[in-house]
């Protein structure tokens, strides 16, 4: 008589409805309050594709994001054009 091999079962994870109550940024949650403040006239790509990155765009736009790693790496590449409050 043959015996069945078990499977495991694969489990997915869907990122956008995943929460961790556990923070690995260091950075506990904090929202920060992003506003354009200069032209992007005259500035690299790089720049306009991170402000577009950002939800920015046109002087005067401003967006309130949670901060991680990587969005302050992101707010620190484009510190020329944009100012950062931290919002309750």
């Amino acid at each position: 008589m043959a015996t069945k091999k078990s499977v495991a079962k694969k489990t997915t994870v869907n990122p956008n409805t995943a929460t961790s109550s556990v923070d690995t940024t260091g950075l506990g949650g904090v929202k920060l309050t992003v506003r354009q403040t200069r032209s992007l006239i005259g500035r690299d790509e790089r720049v306009r594709s991170t402000l577009r990155a950002l939800g920015l765009g046109s002087i005067g736009r401003s967006v309130t994001i949670v901060a991680s790693p990587s969005i302050v790496g992101m707010i620190s590449r484009v510190k020329s054009v944009v100012s950062v409050e931290m919002s309750k």
